[in-house]
């Protein structure tokens, strides 16, 4: 499932991969209808949304998001600091959530499925990036329930290499590093690998990194040099369609410099006249040095938290589109001084996720039982103390499913409930690092002060999504205690 592009297999008894369908992560909103998939080249932008992705289980004053809401077509607006899609459909001005924009983007992928088998599907395996936050992975399973899905979640260098490890069966323990760059995010991961056991050890990331941002470049500079070149006589900016068509020609372009040193990129303005002009490799290159570079950061990282260095990498496997661009692979090579990379010949995210699927559903045989993977937490997970100083209690790399205990003691007399901020990220102080969500435990009994009543347990499962639970510790009674946190849709939400 990514920015973009979404594809969805399922293995076959013979042991391929099954395509059953590749789907642009595009949405298109008419007076009479709902599109999903490939965008007609004379639609309203203003009404077609894309990189949902980017949305998703983030807030609206999110530095991330805010950054990106320029550059989108359509209008996000907020709403509990939540944010909202305001499209135009079937005559009035309906403001969307992202979960359920991403809700349909599944249910198109769950009628294709479950054609193609004959019945229902209810239960997918979702691909998500390899840091996205525990808002993000919930708001993914949160778009699957509201079309009666269960979803399980797993990161896309660990589905790849799921199916890397299956290509590559060798019954001795080395290290590989999957790369993973695509429309809207950059994933790394250090992976131990033994026969079919898939340890990750260190993972680094960017979710705002990607080949969104590599084309952006290219649209803020081809507006200002078409300007200079063709006297444009009106703002760019302010003409939603003639962006649109713009930053269409600078996708084509990029995609197409990753084969040729030069590429003419023509764009037809409001008044009809048609402007070219020529962008050369080494300009595009030069636009996005540093995003390139930033790469390169977080392969150092995600080797730090494996705790290696990189001679003892046997092999680097590239994966999604944006690995394509030349640049990309020379930095990469000459890191690993001259290391030759290994490029998938089919796409190993979709087929290691149909292989897990496969081994979720109860499917046997002599491969399949012989894959186990075992993935790590992205971010460290804690709790604010005082002076606003975060208490780690689960720290990053942690291999997950992870529960780990907490005593908690009320601050007064006969203190009904006590509320628990959650935060997961590496800075020393919670102001600086992402909260999870507020867990407020209520129906404690009333005692002193300074008494431990609670412990607290705080659960991350295989799909990297925190729950919290508590234990009433006078009595023993987890019943007793109820614990709300305002992370996620809310069950009324999501039905609704």
């Amino acid at each position: 499932m990514g920015t973009c592009h979404a594809r969805m297999g399922d293995l076959l008894s013979s042991g391929k991969v099954n395509i059953l369908s590749s789907l642009d992560c595009c949405i298109t909103f008419t007076n009479q209808e709902i599109s999903v998939g490939t965008p007609k080249s004379d639609v309203d932008p203003s009404n077609t949304v894309s990189c949902i992705k980017r949305l998703l289980g983030r807030r609206y004053t999110d530095p991330h998001l805010q950054q990106l809401l320029p550059s989108l077509p359509f209008h996000v607006t907020p709403k509990e600091n939540k944010p909202q899609v305001n499209v135009i459909h079937q005559g009035a001005l309906q403001s969307i959530p992202p979960e359920v924009l991403t809700s349909l983007l599944l249910f198109k992928l769950k009628q294709i499925a479950s054609q193609h088998h004959r019945a229902e599907v209810r239960n997918v395996l979702v691909t998500v990036p390899t840091h996205f936050t525990d808002s993000q992975r919930q708001a993914t399973r949160d778009a699957g329930q509201i079309i009666g899905l269960n979803v399980k979640l797993i990161s896309e260098t660990t589905a790849a290499c799921i199916a890397y490890a299956v290509d590559h069966m060798e019954p001795r323990e080395r290290y590989i590093l999957l790369f993973g760059l695509g429309g809207g995010h950059l994933s790394v991961s250090v992976v131990l690998l033994d026969e079919g056991i898939v340890e990750v050890r260190g993972v680094a990331g960017d979710v705002d990194l990607g080949g969104l941002e590599f084309t952006e470049r290219l649209v803020h500079y081809l507006r200002g040099k078409m300007r200079e070149e063709g006297n444009w006589n009106w703002d760019i900016q302010e003409d939603g369609q003639v962006l649109w068509k713009l930053r269409r020609s600078c996708e084509r372009a990029k995609r197409m410099l990753s084969k040729q040193e030069t590429v003419s990129v023509s764009i037809e303005g409001s008044d009809n006249r048609s402007r070219s002009t020529i962008i050369t490799r080494s300009t595009f290159e030069e636009l996005n040095l540093d995003l390139l570079k930033r790469c390169i950061e977080n392969v150092k990282s995600a080797l730090a938290a494996a705790g290696i260095n990189k001679s003892q990498v046997e092999d680097i496997v590239l994966l999604g589109g944006s690995t394509k661009i030349p640049l990309v692979r020379d930095l990469l090579t000459n890191f690993f001084n001259g290391k030759e990379l290994y490029i998938p010949s089919s796409d190993l995210t979709t087929r290691g996720v149909a292989i897990q699927s496969a081994i979720l559903s109860g499917r046997k045989n002599q491969t399949l039982d012989n894959i186990i993977y075992l993935d790590v937490t992205p971010f460290s997970i804690g709790i604010e103390t005082a002076g606003g100083v975060t208490h780690t209690l689960i720290p990053c790399n942690s291999t997950i499913p992870i529960k780990k205990f907490r005593d908690i003691s009320t601050y007064s007399d006969n203190e009904p409930g006590v509320l628990i901020p959650v935060f997961e990220g590496e800075n020393v102080y919670t102001k600086d690092n992402n909260l999870i969500g507020k867990f407020e435990l209520s129906g404690i009994p009333p005692m002193p002060r300074g008494k431990v009543v609670l412990e607290v347990t705080f659960d991350v499962d295989l799909s990297g999504i925190l729950s919290v639970t508590a234990l009433e510790k006078v009595c023993s009674k987890p019943a007793r205690i109820q614990v709300t946190t305002d992370k996620g849709l809310s069950p009324s939400h999501i039905q609704r």
